[in-house]
């Protein structure tokens, strides 16, 4: 059952006319969300025609017919006209709905004239009339209050629409994306597209109709005006226009800083992201300042660009409002100049006539030009994204008849990953031939960019044949080399979509070693992985990998690449054996590896070199050619990091690597030379190290216990000979657990109810002084607002008056209508009936004028300054905000990186800032002048009329709680709409890292579905808010339609008992009528307002961070030059990764020597990488203490220390920027000292030949260079540190032996005088150091010489050394006998004497002015 099969049912499929109309079908889920806090399971389902598959369906089918024209007539295809073939006529309705609707709108100010006509002097309306036009008043309130919203609802569902089918047609061009397409973007790119891009078409439909009818509304009501005010009614119009014009200025001059900001925010969003995702390596560099300051540059010039566009957003606020003012002023001193005679009568007609047409074509048609125009270039840059590159739709190739007729088969495949194939590039693979068929498993080798990966991209159709072919028959399985594993539960990540079943889950579970890491975690094989669950080590995400490949029914291909180097040499030895070997045996294996040890047992060896097959064959035939496999690796003719088609690894394979390359590299040719002759050992050289079969008897785990199945497809589920033991696999109790493991990652805590009262004082008054000023200058431009109406009201009454009163009864004289005498062009002389003649008075009309134009000009100088001081005020709280946020992040201890995905903080940087920084200033705004009006509105009208208040009292009551009942509901909504939202991201997110193994495994489908279910979940939230914010904005326009009935009846009922001013009758009038739309939206804002304060408080929470342990402490003095020898001292320390966390290292002790190397080995989890991890003091220790050169490295700040010691790290980091940038990014080497550490790495010749060389721009991550290459820069930055300790922390896991040899040269000739300490699987790479630490479940069990160990039959390290097998354990012990007989000939090591324990305590006091004996023994000098 799908998620959206559990929702409840939709009562939209049950409805009646009134429920519909009224939203009263809503009331059920807001009575559900009073009682109780709502749920994914109380949403409702969506209406068949809401979900995305069909609307991805009929998106699609007119995108197709256009692409289907393109191809036939070579006319370009567009997507826009796709959108309007799909919802022009569904669209057409709504306009004649909005034309109705605006209808009524324009009758209601011609019922207001008639209506006033009642109380002006003399008049001759009855009152039955005067209670007809009220009612007509109130009805068509009523009806527009209905009609609006369901129109509201449709349009706004319209958006919704369009922005679903674009996504979902998005994601299935996604799955579709061929990797040169994947290559001209990024994740980030395509994410952005459904997440930023498509948000344009959610406002696009409330606004769209009125490009048509706006336009006609204004012919309409300048007739209307004219009809009233003559030629005067043109002045407003002349004052629209250039209102209009200013405003379309303002919007493009704000379009462009937009811009212009979206570039220097994403730039900021960039650099965190690289931050965060850095934050272990920027801690052990000691980089926080200079990041800081980085980021903090990037944000200033952000800044600069936001304060801009608050001032523009301020000026188009007030211009809003100010325009209206001056509507009004010229149009009725054009009028009076002119010889009219102002009524209230005609003063509030035209008022609400403006209204009206301010609303349409001052407000809504800009905002449609405005979205329209927006959505447009969203809809331009979708289109380029569906117009990219495709894959051949046949990925799988032909399925077989049987497992016999499986086969592998390349004719002379030539590719390339590059467009431009006739370059000087050398292909990505060149003339490749080979047939492999079942049961046989070819070993495909080679140096570092030989093309190994592209070889299986080739196989899988993601590098297509330009000339040659490749055919494949079976079903394939894939294992990538940079393993995906995606959100979920172990179990999911494995089963891939399969139906599980238990027996057979367990055999690979078994096969892939991967039984004692399900039984160290809580929750076993259901624990939760990715970014809400537990961090897998890189071992262990190799295995589930591996699994998953392996699970997969039916498949007949299986291509791994490089899925041993992850792990250590036994747990490596065993996977080969048992799953590589025997439970995949009868199917066709292709593995690509650097364990040259495992290519005896292949059928098929190839080797690649510059994208050429150099030998292929099997072991013994190309033995017998002479084919040296160790030297195949190191020969000095190649260039020791070609950045060929594999060099620079363009690294287009798997589509499971960040998705941003560079190809600009691929014309490069490089020519340098390698120098590895000084190797370890003579036996390396003659390639005889891995020529002997592989030792298979010496396992450290029981075998008696384990079992393999016979046949991967083939076993019987009786079949007791393929299985024995448990046929689950318990979890550990809890004293059993392994305490390595980090437990289950919690959900991130949102904080509940309603935001606090600190967070809004934090973020409102963080300056008390500017906050009262604010203060006043609101109360004080909303006072004047109001004065310029009531002194119009006056005017005009008081200009009633007068000439009413100029009518002389007894002369039985009268005076045509001013208007009539207006509208004849008259020049303002009565005409009378009589003989009598009157002499001609007038009323004195410019006193008026010249307050009213003094009252407009005040407002507007005091709205233009609170409008910028408030936009200004906002915007500067949220720079404070950033700056509080980013010093609590960049000084957390890493536990807080380890539990928070770099997603959710990044979020508070991207999402929760910019809405603080451009939504929250502008809402907040809105709320302020629409609190103050409805303020206001609800005190004039009590004011003017005191019988109003029998009704004010109830509808307010009756609003407040309407509020807070909507509120509590709406909170959840909004929460569920933002937690739904989420997943389709990381759904694509997902689905574009494991791209290759998505199509591998044929679940393009699948996947489909699984973004069609997350986005229909979303599309039920969003249903709920849309409906749900117009079932508030039925009620509160219910209430307003009330109000301004009442104040009507009230008027008219009022006037018969007392006299009643008719301008402050038509003053009220029109205040309340604008109360139609702004008490809904206000209401709205308020709550928006609420909304977005939670951004304010996510942000604020980061403040609370427990920061690590002081960068600087005061009064600290190291000796100069310090560490001078690298002395360093483990004094029985136990360390946990967090505070109050089970200890990872239990009674450390132990004392390195000053210029010594030492390896560091153990199994998975041992503890290696946290023993490193105390020198840097990322979390402070359980107990115990660590010294380097006699001082404790407790006391010192975490600058002083982190900068003393130099490390290479596992995963090489390179950022995004040049490459003198990544080798010094703070300047402070000069080029010559970076040269010279290029050199002595042998990076130079590469970056020489690179187009700008070191000021040559990297791609993200350095994704354009190869692993190996990224290593030799982080070894180039421990070069240019020049420290005296060094730590390698597996940096050479992942690359061939020819590079860990390259690596292990230069640390020998650049670190002679440093103390090196090194982890490793590889126990090549720590054979010959001069001692060998060895770990296990975090306790150190031995620690000496690399030959001393060795003479213990029953140590750790003798089991690890003979696991790696016969000849290979010998060639081990032959490179550890020779460094030990070297050592001990030339008599270098004096110390022998000194038994450890003691030499930690000696250690202590070193170097101490007149402890020179000691210092002797320690420092072998």
């Amino acid at each position: 059952m799908t998620k959206q099969e559990k929702l409840q049912k939709n009562p939209l499929n049950y409805k009646n006319i009134f429920s519909f109309i009224s939203f009263w079908w809503m009331n059920g889920f807001f009575r559900n969300g009073s009682k109780h806090d709502l749920k994914d399971e109380d949403m409702y389902q969506l209406l068949s025609d809401d979900k995305s598959e069909k609307l991805c369906y009929d998106l699609e089918c007119k995108w197709k017919a256009e692409l289907q024209r393109f191809y036939s007539t070579g006319k370009k295809p567009s997507l826009f006209r796709a959108v309007v073939k799909t919802y022009f006529s569904t669209w057409l309705f709504y306009v004649f709905m909005g034309v109705i609707e605006e209808v009524l709108r324009t009758i209601n100010p011609l019922l207001i004239r008639w209506l006033l006509r009642y109380f002006e002097v003399n008049t001759n309306v009855p009152v039955s009339s005067a209670y007809l036009y009220a009612t007509g008043i109130f009805a068509i309130l009523i009806l527009l209050t209905f009609l609006h919203h369901v129109l509201y609802y449709y349009t706004q569902r319209l958006g919704w629409h369009l922005r679903a089918a674009t996504c979902a047609l998005m994601y299935k061009k996604t799955l579709r994306l061929s990797q040169k397409a994947l290559a001209a973007t990024t994740t980030g790119q395509i994410v952005n597209l459904g997440a930023t891009d498509v948000i344009r078409f959610d406002w696009l439909g409330l606004f769209l109709h009125y490009l048509i009818i706006g336009p006609i509304q204004a012919v309409v009501v300048i007739y209307l005006l004219w009809t009233d005010l003559g030629v005067s009614s043109l002045a407003g119009l002349v004052v629209i226009i250039i209102a209009m014009t200013i405003q379309s200025c303002v919007g493009r001059q704000f379009g462009r800083i937009r811009a212009k900001m979206s570039v220097l925010t994403d730039q900021r969003i960039r650099i965190m992201n690289e931050v965060l995702t850095a934050m272990k390596i920027i801690k052990m560099y000691a980089w926080e300042k200079p990041f800081e300051k980085l980021v903090s540059e990037t944000r200033r010039k952000e800044v600069q660009k936001v304060l801009y566009s608050a001032i523009l957003k301020a000026c188009n606020f007030s211009m809003m409002f100010i325009s209206s003012r001056l509507l009004n002023l010229f149009t009725f001193i054009t009028f009076v100049m002119l010889g009219g005679h102002l009524t209230p009568s005609k003063v509030f007609s035209a008022i609400a006539l403006y209204n009206v047409l301010r609303t349409s074509m001052g407000l809504f048609f800009p905002l449609a030009i405005e979205k329209l125009s927006e959505s447009l270039i969203s809809l331009k840059r979708i289109q380029n994204f569906l117009m990219l590159d495709e894959i051949d739709d046949d990925l799988q190739g032909l399925p077989p008849k049987s497992s016999k007729d499986c086969i592998v088969e390349l004719t002379s495949f030539t590719a390339w990953w590059t467009e431009d194939e006739d370059s000087a590039n050398r292909p990505t693979l060149e003339d490749i031939t080979l047939n492999v068929k079942p049961g046989q498993l070819l070993a495909v080798i080679g140096p570092v960019g030989s093309g190994k990966s592209s070889f299986l991209s080739a196989i899988l159709r993601e590098l297509p044949a330009s000339t040659g072919q490749a055919r494949v028959v079976g079903q394939v399985s894939y294992a990538g080399q940079t393993p995906w594993v995606f959100s979920g539960s172990i179990r999911d990540n494995i089963l891939f979509g399969e139906e599980y079943n238990e027996k057979r889950f367990k055999e690979v579970i078994d096969v892939c070693c991967l039984e004692k890491d399900l039984l160290s975690f809580e929750f076993g094989d259901l624990t939760l992985v990715g970014q809400r669950g537990v961090t897998l080590s890189g071992g262990q995400k190799a295995r589930v990998n591996l699994a998953r490949a392996v699970y997969r029914r039916g498949t007949n291909i299986f291509l791994m690449d490089d899925p041993l180097s992850a792990v250590d040499a036994s747990v490596a030895h065993k996977m080969f054996e048992h799953c590589i070997c025997r439970y995949l045996r009868k199917t066709i294996r292709i593995l690509v590896t650097h364990q040259l040890q495992f290519i005896q047992k292949a059928d098929q060896i190839m080797i690649l070199k510059e994208g050429k097959i150099a030998g292929l064959g099997t072991y013994s035939e190309l033995q017998a050619d002479g084919t040296d496999f160790a030297a195949l690796l190191k020969k000095k003719e190649e260039p020791p990091l070609s950045p060929g088609p594999g060099g620079f690894r363009n690294r287009l394979l798997s589509g499971e690597r960040q998705r941003t390359y560079s190809f600009m590299e691929d014309n490069l040719q490089l020519k340098s030379d390698v120098n590895l002759a000084m190797l370890p050992d003579a036996a390396l050289s003659q390639g005889d190290i891995f020529m002997e079969e592989i030792y298979e008897s010496t396992f450290t785990l029981n075998e008696s216990k384990l079992q393999i199945p016979c046949d991967i497809n083939g076993v019987s589920a009786d079949d007791s000979s393929c299985l024995t033991g448990n046929e689950t696999i318990q979890p550990l109790i809890a004293e059993d657990k392994a305490d390595f493991v980090a437990p289950v990652e919690e959900e991130e805590i949102n904080a509940q109810g309603s935001v606090k009262f600190q967070v809004y004082k934090n973020y409102f008054i963080y300056n008390v002084y500017f906050f009262t000023l604010l203060t006043i200058l609101a109360l004080s431009d909303h006072t004047v607002f109001i004065l310029c109406d009531w002194w119009i009201a006056v005017w005009a009454t008081r200009s009633e008056i007068f000439y009413s009163q100029m009518i002389i009864s007894p002369l039985n004289t009268t005076f045509a209508s001013p208007t009539s005498l207006f509208n004849s062009s008259a020049s303002g002389i009565f005409n009378t009936t009589t003989t009598t003649a009157i002499p001609a008075l007038k009323f004195n009309d410019e006193f008026y004028i010249i307050v009213y134009a003094g009252l407009i000009a005040l407002l507007t100088v005091l709205l233009y300054t609170r409008s910028i001081a408030q936009f200004y005020y906002c915007v500067k709280s949220g720079i404070l905000m950033h700056d509080k946020m980013f010093h609590a992040i960049i000084h957390a201890p890493m536990r807080f990186f380890d539990v928070n995905p770099v997603g959710r903080i990044l979020n508070r940087f991207s999402k929760d800032l910019g809405q603080i920084d451009e939504l929250l200033p502008q809402t907040f705004m809105d709320f302020i002048y629409i609190f103050c009006m409805i303020f206001s509105i609800l005190i004039l009208s009590v004011t003017i009329n005191y019988f109003v208040i029998v009704i004010v009292i109830p509808l307010s009551i009756y609003f407040i709680w309407l509020r807070q009942y909507y509120i509590k509901t709406s909170r959840d909504i909004k929460r569920m709409e933002g937690a739904s939202r989420s997943p389709v991201f990381t759904h694509v997110s997902n689905t574009i890292q494991g791209l290759s193994t998505v199509r591998a495994f044929n679940m393009q489908d699948k996947f489909e579905e699984e973004f069609n279910n997350r986005q229909d979940l979303h599309s039920s939230a969003w249903f709920l808010f849309i409906t749900g914010s117009r079932w508030l904005a039925v009620r509160l326009d219910a209430i307003c339609a009330i109000f301004i009935g009442c104040v009507a009846y009230f008027s008219i009922l009022t006037s018969s008992i007392n006299a009643v001013d008719a301008g402050k009758v038509g003053l009220t009038l029109t205040y309340a009528i604008m109360l139609m739309g702004m008490f809904q939206w206000g209401t709205r804002q308020s709550a928006e307002v609420e909304n977005l304060m939670t951004s304010v408080e996510r942000i604020q929470q980061y403040y609370a961070i427990e920061p690590e342990a002081p960068h600087e402490v005061d009064g600290s003095s190291l000796p100069r030059g310090w560490p001078q020898y690298g002395i360093v001292t483990f004094d029985n320390l136990s360390y946990a990764h967090y505070k109050g966390g089970p200890d990872i290292l239990h009674d450390i002790r132990a004392n390195i020597r000053a210029h010594e190397k030492v390896g560091i080995v153990g199994r998975t989890g041992a503890g290696k990488s946290s023993l490193i991890s105390t020198l840097f003091r990322l979390n402070e220790y359980s107990k115990g203490s660590v010294m380097i050169d006699g001082i404790n490295v407790s006391e010192l700040g975490l600058t002083d220390l982190r900068s003393a010691i130099s490390i290479i790290p596992q995963d090489p980091i390179l950022f995004a920027g040049s490459m003198r940038k990544n080798l010094d990014p703070f300047q402070l080497y000069t080029d010559d000292e970076v040269w010279t550490a290029l050199e002595q790495v042998q990076l130079k010749p590469v970056v020489e030949q690179l187009p700008l060389r070191l000021s040559t721009e990297l791609a993200e991550s350095g994704s354009n260079f190869s692993v190996g290459q990224r290593q030799l820069v982080c070894l180039a930055r421990a070069v240019l540190r020049k420290n005296r300790v060094l730590i390698i922390d597996e940096a050479t896991a992942n690359v061939d032996l020819r590079t860990d040899f390259l690596i292990q040269e230069t640390i020998r000739n650049s670190f002679k005088h440093c103390t090196v300490l090194t982890i490793a699987h590889r126990l090549h790479t720590i054979i010959d150091s001069d001692r060998v630490m060895v770990l296990d479940q975090g306790r150190l069990i031995e620690f000496d010489e690399p030959h001393v160990l060795l003479g213990n039959e029953d140590g750790i390290f003798t089991q690890m050394v003979d696991a790696t097998g016969r000849s290979e354990a010998k060639a081990l012990r032959q490179i550890a006998a020779k460094a030990h007989s070297v050592t001990h000939d030339n008599n270098t090591s004096p110390e022998n004497g000194v038994p450890d324990h003691r030499r930690s305590f000696l250690s202590r006091y070193l170097p101490v002015p007149g402890s020179y004996d000691h210092l002797e023994i320690e420092t072998n000098m």
